[in-house]
């Protein structure tokens, strides 16, 4: 059981973790720095706010004291995030890979949480006063329990087929006792409850079912209750002193009511099919059981248990199937939550009826009631967002996006600072180049997507995906001093220095509803001069400074995951014209002008999979392979080189243009990640280099002549020498790196890391390191 109800001034809190101790005189207070990951090297400028964190939220906890509610993830994610619970605003991130259970101890005023797994799981204790890590131990993570009257904690832990409840002091976390449960399985200690009127401990023992009683003040077992079903603990009733039971199998089963004060079952309630979770009502002395068991709607209830006599009261049918039930004493109302299809129902605990459904998420994990801002702020487990719930008019009023997405970067010379968009909210962070730090943050539309600078650097645009607009920053005041509507999702931004315009590709919609045009902007009005048709989803753009024309990469076919067909367009920059239209096979990945040639190239998923477009003829000149999957392409113009970064290389012969006797280096195999090179001279490959997994992004640097490659699946950016490409440095970044900047006046390359929610600067003037090129291969 997730929740317990909150009784009178009892705080009763379940968690999931696992202990173990470290000597004190081994740790150090505040080791760990709020808003920082341990990962990062040194140098690098964390983003805070809700530039990052979680991704696939999975438990929740509110501190009354602070105010502050924390929210947790697994699979990857790199912290827990802490939100400010009158606003919903994300205001500090405490590291912790693979968070899966979080809870409060009133006493200590301290946050409990279990990260990792097996062997790697670890327990972090948090101050809240400072929101800092202050102690940390190894050890793989169980359920918890917090007895607030002794202030002990209670972990269920397993080893092999043994099972045991660890009895801890909640100040020292040192270990009191142990009480063996006797022969389980992994997943058979997964609720336990404290009662705080007998000071008693109830868990369940899965290989036999019975339901084991700890003495919270003698740390002894004082009875096993035994039926002919499992029993599993649900709640207290703190006016009674009764503990309910669910009984029984997912098709058929019922509550037991046990006297707390002679630990025996004294009724069986048939409750209904799969009781999952329980709440009590200390106002109404009632229990809520949701009920409910695959299709059919009859069967969706919540069932309402007279704590006095141990009779079902009634039965409240649910929109779909109940999983998740919890109490708010404030407004003396239950609600309950459908996790699958996203909803939140009020129940009146007077009246026993259902006052309002608020529709969330789908794939809905836990909530958390905040009585302060009288609102529920419930998570979505998929795309890692937060509902806030208004509990009076009971209606979703905000989401908070918890998700680690990094968006574009962009460096100002003028002003020396590094823009960075939140992908995955609506705002920028800027940071001081020369400080290296953050030092301002600016709301924009919803889910940034693209920037781009005016000619003379004074005017920043960003183009919000979600809201179909296009943020005007003044970058003398970093703020937004107008705002511009475009189409609808635009993903891409492209500026003529010669018209002072500016053109944005608009992505949004699907099928016949989606949008295929490109808006045009008077950088000097701020208005939208003209809206340019082209094909489906435009979402790539480049500029032609000879010809003073914009390149824009749309789609043919509705249809595009069955033989895709692309679309290239060319418009005069000047006269808005249509002066280029050229279609092929493909799914376009990326698109470079080559000034050199007067060539466009244009990365894409066929297997012929780079084309090369003649921008004075308009037309195609030819295709070629190019290693295989290109996802980003990067032009070195001193020698006539462009580079292709293929995540998912596969191995195979070019077909024209490609003469594999050029390679050079070792063959890339299937499976292998590649960034090749091309010779724009001729239109061939001449090398291929491996690198470490995922490289996503480069940036070229002339002062070096080097070409720096991101490599999100290994944490590192590689340095290649473009005289004899060849790698000849690696070095680390934060996690997940996803995006490059080059700044000439600082000599550093910014790296944005995805995961970390962090910048990592590098300086060209490193001595590189030369290394073998077996140690710049990720291992598999």
């Amino acid at each position: 059981m997730r929740w317990l109800a909150t009784a009178g001034p009892l705080l009763l809190l379940v968690a999931l973790t696992c202990i173990g101790r470290t000597p004190r005189s081994q740790r150090k207070a505040n080791e760990y720095v709020h808003y920082r990951s341990p990962v990062l090297p040194e140098g690098s400028i964390v983003l805070p706010d809700s530039l990052g964190g979680v991704t696939n939220p999975m438990d929740i906890v509110l501190n009354p004291t602070n105010g502050h509610i924390y929210i947790c993830g697994r699979t990857g994610d790199l912290g827990v995030a802490v939100l400010e619970a009158s606003t919903g605003r994300q205001v500090g991130m405490i590291p912790a890979r693979d968070a899966e259970g979080i809870k409060y101890n009133p006493v200590t005023n301290e946050i409990y949480i279990s990260a990792g797994r097996g062997v790697t799981g670890e327990f972090l204790v948090v101050d809240c006063r400072t929101d800092s890590i202050v102690e940390r131990d190894a050890w793989n993570p169980l359920p918890l329990v917090v007895n607030v009257t002794d202030n002990k904690l209670y972990v269920a832990r397993w080893k092999g087929r043994d099972s045991k409840v660890l009895i801890l002091d909640g100040r020292t976390r040192r270990t009191l006792a142990r009480v063996r449960l006797g022969p389980a399985v992994k997943w058979g200690l997964d609720r336990i409850i404290w009662n705080p009127i007998n000071n008693a401990l109830y868990c369940n023992d899965e290989e036999s079912g019975a339901l084991v009683v700890i003495d919270g003040r003698a740390d002894r077992e004082l009875k096993r209750i035994v039926s002919h079903y499992h029993l599993f603990p649900g709640c207290v009733n703190t006016r009674e002193n009764k503990v309910y039971a669910v009984a029984g199998s997912a098709d058929d089963s019922s509550v037991a009511v046990i006297d707390g004060a002679t630990n025996k079952v004294v009724a069986w309630l048939e409750a209904g099919p799969r009781i999952a979770e329980m709440a009590y009502n200390s106002l109404e002395n009632k229990v809520y059981c949701t009920a409910g068991l695959g299709s059919g709607g009859s069967q969706h209830s919540v069932v309402v248990i007279d704590g006095a006599n141990d009779r079902v009261l009634s039965r409240l049918t649910m929109p779909d199937v109940p999983e998740e039930i919890c109490y708010d004493s404030v407004n003396n109302r239950a609600y309950c939550f459908g996790h699958a299809e996203g909803w939140v129902a009020a129940i009146d605990c007077h009246a026993d009826t259902i006052v309002g459904v608020a529709r969330t998420g789908e794939d809905m994990s836990p909530a958390v009631f905040c009585a302060s801002a009288n609102r529920l702020y419930c998570l979505n487990w998929r795309p890692g967002d937060v509902y806030v719930v208004d509990c009076g008019r009971f209606s979703v009023v905000d989401t908070v996006t918890l998700g680690y997405r990094i968006g574009p970067i962009a460096y100002n010379r003028g002003p020396d600072r590094l823009y960075c968009a939140n992908a995955s909210g609506h705002s920028l962070a800027v940071i001081d180049g020369k400080r290296r730090r953050v030092c301002g943050t600016i709301e924009v539309g919803r889910s940034p997507s693209a920037l781009a600078f005016s000619h003379d650097g004074k005017k920043l645009y960003c183009a919000s995906n979600g809201d179909g607009s296009v943020s005007v920053v003044d970058c003398r005041l970093d703020r937004v001093v107008a705002t511009i509507r475009v189409g609808r999702g635009p993903s891409a931004l492209c500026t003529s220095p010669a018209t002072n315009r500016l053109f944005c590709a608009n992505a949004g919609g699907f099928g016949s509803d989606a949008d295929s045009t490109v808006s045009v902007i008077d950088c000097a009005s701020g208005a939208v001069d003209a809206t340019l048709a082209v094909a489906l989803h435009p979402d790539r753009m480049t500029y032609d400074s000879i010809h003073n024309r914009v390149y824009v990469t749309s789609f043919v076919d509705r249809d595009m995951d069955d033989n895709p067909t692309m679309q290239v367009d060319g418009f005069d920059a000047a006269t808005l014209k249509r002066v280029v239209r050229v279609r092929f096979p493909g799914y376009p990945r990326d698109m470079c002008y080559d000034p050199v040639h007067d060539r466009l190239y244009v990365a894409h998923s066929e297997p012929d999979n780079l084309t090369v477009i003649d921008c004075k003829a308009g037309e195609v000149k030819r295709h070629f392979w190019a290693g295989g999957s290109p996802e980003k392409l990067c032009y070195n113009v001193a020698r006539h080189k462009l580079y292709c970064a293929s995540p998912n290389s596969v191995s195979g012969k070019g077909t024209e243009g490609n003469d594999d006797s050029k390679v050079r280096g070792r063959s890339t195999g299937g499976g292998s990640r590649t960034v090749a090179v091309v010779d724009t001279d001729g239109d061939s490959s001449v090398a291929r280099i491996e690198v470490p997994l995922g490289p996503v992004a480069l940036c070229y640097v002339p002062q070096t002549d080097q070409v720096y490659c991101a490599c999100a699946g290994s944490d590192s950016v590689v340095l290649i020498d473009c005289a004899t490409d060849t790698i000849v440095d690696r070095r680390a970044v934060g996690a997940c790196p996803a995006a490059l900047e080059y700044s000439p006046e600082n000599g550093v390359v910014y790296v944005a890391n995805s995961r970390a929610s962090s910048i990592t600067p590098l300086s060209i003037m490193n001595e590189p390191t030369r290394v073998p090129e077996q140690e710049a291969i990720e291992s598999q």
